[in-house]
């Protein structure tokens, strides 16, 4: 109650059939989740992972979050499983483009190179993440002495299978 998801349906707002049938309605939705990101600041934990990013030379950060907080605060190369908010992909092309105006003046925007629409650039329900993304979370996971996990319920697939993964090449394991 009184949450993100308040009223609406993830089906509608949150999947490409959603987007499908009335882009116009997800994407003010995704511009009024931008415009409240915009006036935010990173937080405590955002601060204390870009500190420790800094103190460590082989530091990944691997993040669920696409709202670029890590990024504010000082975190120069995370991982981003789940996409990113402040950039979008075309439906035709599939070219990713920063999509930093905010609030957005036309809903839904357009490629610049083709016209078609493009679409937030945020991983939706049913769908795979980013090979890319993956792998090198997956590598990282893999390779390091120590993983923090931090945030997350450990609940979505295949983000949760990372500290298992971790603890399976003799990583240290915080949750």
């Amino acid at each position: 109650d009184g949450g993100l998801w308040d009223g609406f349906r993830s089906e509608e707002l949150a999947t490409s059939a959603g987007f499908e049938a009335d882009p116009v309605k997800v994407w003010r939705w995704y511009d009024h989740r931008r415009q409240a990101i915009a006036d935010a600041d990173p937080n405590p934990a955002h601060l204390a992972i870009a500190r420790l990013e800094k103190a460590f030379k082989a530091f990944q950060l691997v993040t669920q979050n696409g709202d670029g907080l890590h990024q504010r605060a000082g975190c120069r190369t995370p991982v981003e499983l789940h996409g990113n908010i402040w950039r979008a992909r075309c439906v035709k092309e599939q070219t990713v483009f920063p999509l930093t105006e905010c609030p957005l003046s036309t809903i839904p925007p357009r490629c610049r190179r083709c016209g078609s629409y493009l679409r937030p650039d945020i991983v939706w329900f049913g769908a795979p993440l980013p090979p890319r993304a993956f792998e090198a979370a997956r590598d990282a996971a893999a390779r390091g002495d120590a993983m923090l996990v931090v945030g997350t319920s450990a609940q979505v697939m295949p983000a949760a299978s990372l500290p298992l993964i971790a603890k399976h090449n003799g990583a240290f394991v915080v949750e």
